[in-house]
């Protein structure tokens, strides 16, 4: 019995200390929030104007302004390289030779045609060569001496037909003699005038056309096999050896002034109204001189809907890296 009264006075002394702590916790809390509330540092500027930039990210490519590319007129090989990649070249100077045999030969065969169609052309207008306009003209002589036999026998077997020496059939055979005669100085009349008809000489015409065409191709594929530079600059690619065979439209070369380049970057469609060309005294930053949108087929994101902008941006430095 006492045991159990002295227990009940131990548990509820216990109760009343764990109360007495939570209340002092709860004091001691309350002084120190009150305590440190008046402590809190608060900092204060004055109001500015300042620049606010908002920027993205993007890929694109440095290339240069002032670009010259030669490509193969034709396939053959590469006859002799005279630079290397990275070689500081003249405007004017030799970078390579193909080989030229071949468009040679074709030149020499479309020149002959050419002067062919000219002997041609010249035939036609004075009424065929110079053979043909010889015969023909002696030709017409025997055919006049001989229409003027046949008009004298023709007055002759008259005259006989009155005094009733020469028949009728004998008359006739005259006036178709004299027929004969006239019908072959007409034509060879028409051979000198006009010995070719007008399909024949739109034919010849045609030839001499073709025969200029083709040895103006051949012109052109020797004039492009000796490549040279159009302006001063560097040999920044040359994809080709000394010996190698290249098709027709392969890329020989590439020579640029890299003084001045420009950045070609791609951005997203719903990006087009942040962008903005960056002011010319922004520090490491190359002086912009001209911008422009270009379209370009072909979206990066999905949710583009392959519809986007290309940004070009003209710089007056040569940068180093993208």
């Amino acid at each position: 019995m006492n045991f159990e009264c002295k227990g009940s006075g131990l548990l509820s002394k216990r109760i009343w200390t764990i109360i007495a702590a939570v209340v002092l916790g709860v004091i001691v809390l309350a002084a120190f929030m009150t305590t440190s509330r008046g402590e809190i540092p608060v900092r204060s500027e004055r109001t500015r104007r300042e620049t606010i930039i908002n920027t993205i990210q993007t890929n694109g490519k440095i290339e240069p302004i002032q670009n010259f590319e030669a490509h193969t007129p034709g396939a053959t090989t590469v006859k002799r390289l005279l630079v290397n990649e990275g070689d500081t070249v003249k405007k004017g100077q030799l970078l390579l030779q193909l080989d030229d045999a071949e468009a040679r030969a074709t030149a020499a065969r479309a020149l002959a045609e050419m002067r062919s169609a000219d002997a041609n052309i010249a035939a036609v207008r004075g009424g065929g060569t110079h053979e043909e306009v010889l015969g023909t003209q002696a030709d017409m002589v025997k055919a006049k001496g001989e229409l003027d036999a046949a008009q004298r026998n023709l007055d002759a077997t008259k005259r006989l037909e009155q005094s009733g020496s020469a028949s009728p059939a004998e008359v006739s055979a005259a006036e178709t003699r004299l027929q004969t005669a006239q019908a072959q100085v007409n034509l060879l009349q028409q051979k000198l005038k006009g010995r070719y008809s007008p399909p024949e000489v739109q034919r010849v015409f045609a030839q001499k056309t073709e025969a200029q065409a083709a040895y103006a191709a051949a012109q052109d594929v020797l004039q492009n096999s000796n490549v040279r530079a159009p302006q001063d600059g560097i040999v920044y690619s040359l994809p080709v050896r000394q010996g190698q065979y290249v098709n027709a439209g392969d890329l020989l070369v590439q020579v640029a002034n890299l003084s001045k380049v420009q950045v070609r970057g791609f951005v997203d469609e719903p990006d087009i109204g942040r962008i903005g060309m960056p002011s010319p005294d922004a520090p490491g930053r190359a002086r912009s001189r001209e911008s422009r949108l270009r379209s370009s087929c072909g979206a990066r994101a999905p949710w583009a809907r392959s519809r986007a902008r290309w940004i070009t941006a003209t710089a007056s430095c040569c940068p180093t890296s993208t």
